[in-house]
C-alpha cells in the first residue's frame, strides 16, 4: 500500500541519515 510504502522510505532515510522519531529509528 502507498502508505505503508511512505512509512518504509522514512525508516530508511532514519537509517541513514539518523531520525529524532524512536519509533521509526527502532524500524532498522
Amino acid at each position: 500500500r502507498k502508505g505503508r510504502d511512505v512509512v518504509v522510505g522514512l525508516s530508511n532515510a532514519c537509517c541513514k541519515w539518523g531520525c529524532s522519531k524512536s519509533e521509526i529509528s527502532s524500524l532498522c
